[in-house]
């Protein structure tokens, strides 16, 4: 078996990097940012008056 020659240390130190810090992907409800830009909406009441749309009237053409 032919042996090979080692790679010698570099010359230049490489800094070693600290690990990232782990955040989950996805935030729980309700624990939004501080400096949330989104404003809160009220939610909208729903009752029978409001919950069906409203009927379109129709016109029948007038024929001459």
């Amino acid at each position: 078996m032919i042996s090979r020659p080692r790679l010698s240390t570099p010359e230049l130190a490489i800094p070693v990097l600290k690990k990232p810090e782990l955040k989950p992907l996805s935030i729980p409800l309700g624990k939004g940012p501080m400096t949330s830009v989104t404003p809160v909406l009220k939610k909208p009441e729903v009752t029978p008056a409001t919950s069906d749309p409203p009927e379109a009237e129709l016109k029948k053409p007038e024929i001459p």
